[in-house]
């Protein structure tokens, strides 16, 4: 697994990852999430992301501005994926609906030591865009379904 870059914290080597039943949202960030409407478009969501640390699924928050990188980009975010709306269930069909929202964001750790007398805390931060665009290429929403 991605290991933390906060000074100090020692993160799992391994992260058990569910099988069953198969992940119906995108599991952390990767170049082929990113925008591909224009060359161009793809060309500034690459620069961007670079801006940023990505990874599969558990990659941990990091420090903002270290090493150059401004935060964990996230997928899912705590609004995404399945754990914010509720399902709706089918008792005629067993069917299961799933709603999902695809939305990144940005988890990043800061020394603030005016709020806190902790060495870091969290700042989530909204993902930027790309000439008003998510970075992330669609579907931003589904309603995926389990039976």
């Amino acid at each position: 697994m991605p290991q933390s870059d906060v000074p100090g914290e020692k993160t799992a080597p391994t992260q058990p990852f569910p099988t069953k039943p198969a992940a119906f949202d995108r599991q952390g960030v990767s170049p082929d999430d990113l925008i591909d409407f224009t060359p161009e478009l793809r060309a500034e969501a690459l620069k961007i992301v670079s801006e940023y640390k990505t990874g599969p699924l558990f990659t941990p928050p990091s420090v903002f501005d270290a090493n150059g990188k401004k935060g964990t980009l996230i997928l899912p975010n705590a609004t995404g994926g399945g754990n914010w709306q509720g399902a709706a269930a089918d008792p005629e069909t067993g069917t299961l609906f799933v709603p999902s929202v695809t939305n990144p964001y940005v988890a990043a750790l800061v020394r603030d030591n005016k709020h806190s007398d902790m060495d870091y805390i969290g700042k989530n931060r909204d993902s930027r865009k790309v000439k008003g665009l998510p970075i992330i290429k669609p579907p931003y929403g589904a309603s995926p379904r389990t039976t």
